[in-house]
């Protein structure tokens, strides 16, 4: 059970694995609390008028809208939670709306989860402006996973990480699903992986 003191995370977020690996990995931490998660924007602002919680993270691509819908519609509320937007790769206009939207960073979803615990930490001191996260993988990272995987493997690895489905890999990166599926299992054999929650431990 967490004790009083700790901040309250709420996520927004349409990838259940990659919600579920964050909350799961948040979850090591005492001081870090995930009191709520939803898919949808209109179940995350109720959940958010209700709990009110310190930290909100916020997935821009969801099935029928963007996370910047739900950020709007918290500024004009005026809700004083961190809202943080996350996303697959570094688009300059949603970072630059973001921030005049008022988020409290911009943050690429295969980042690693110490890099998240960081962030959080530095808001508690109160020395940040606006994070940006941009590297596609953080150098740590990419230093264990790159002498052991193909540059497909490591592409696909990292839509693992963002909560994709094989059938959503294989339509972004226009190949057939048996591909990816193969992909995948060398992937899994490769770092020693029983399955895809054990892989995105791996490589946070």
């Amino acid at each position: 059970m967490k004790n009083k003191q700790s901040k309250t995370i709420y996520i927004c977020d349409d990838h259940i694995l990659f919600a579920e690996s964050l909350k799961a990995y948040l979850a090591l931490y005492e001081c870090y609390e995930v009191i709520g998660y939803s898919d949808n924007i209109s179940q995350a602002y109720d959940d958010i008028l209700k709990y009110r919680p310190n930290i909100i993270l916020i997935d821009y691509q969801l099935k029928k809208s963007n996370g910047l819908e739900l950020l709007k519609k918290l500024i004009q509320f005026n809700i004083k939670s961190y809202c943080f937007i996350l996303t697959m790769k570094n688009d300059p206009e949603i970072k630059s709306e973001a921030k005049m939207l008022g988020a409290a960073g911009y943050l690429l979803k295969d980042m690693s989860g110490d890099d998240i615990i960081a962030i959080f930490e530095n808001l508690e001191k109160n020395n940040i402006n606006f994070y940006e996260h941009v590297e596609s993988y953080n150098n740590s990272t990419q230093s264990k996973t790159s002498s052991i995987l193909t540059k497909r493997e490591l592409e696909i690895a990292r839509f693992v990480c963002q909560g994709y489905s094989s059938s959503e890999i294989a339509k972004e990166l226009h190949l057939s699903v048996l591909t990816v599926s193969t992909h995948r299992k060398h992937i899994l054999k490769k770092l020693d992986a029983k399955n895809s929650i054990e892989l995105l431990y791996k490589l946070r």
